[in-house]
């Protein structure tokens, strides 16, 4: 009887009040490597790909589908979530690639645009 008691409390552990058989242990350590591998997905290696100006001015509202063209040739549209309410005239841009998506930093937004590429820039053609 004391083996079966000592094995059984080697087999769970406590945590706060609650005991962790070794099934619930096992999924709580799946879930953590699902969510590490997530983690190591949503890092991502962005690289300077241009560096440029919008091309005209910017106004409105900035959603999801709005298309954007740079002083360089190139032409984006927003494929990410995002609303910005915006009013700039010919703001710079850094263009960050990894692989096939660009992440595009304008000058007086709150946050980078995720974007795919309708038209590389001239000088990549």
């Amino acid at each position: 009887m004391p083996n079966k008691a000592l094995r059984k409390r080697r087999l769970s552990f406590a945590v706060g009040c609650r005991r962790i058989t070794p099934m619930k242990s096992r999924t709580v350590m799946l879930t953590l490597l699902v969510l590490g591998f997530f983690c190591l997905q949503a890092h991502a290696d962005w690289e300077l790909y241009e560096k440029t100006n919008v091309k005209g001015k910017i106004s409105g509202i900035v959603k999801k589908g709005r298309v954007i063209e740079m002083q360089s040739g190139s032409i984006y549209q927003v494929s990410g979530i995002t609303i910005q309410v915006v009013v700039q005239i010919r703001p710079e841009a850094l263009v960050l690639r990894d692989g096939n998506q660009f992440k595009v930093v304008i000058d007086g937004f709150d946050e980078p645009l995720i974007c795919r590429q309708l038209v590389p820039p001239k000088s990549r053609r």
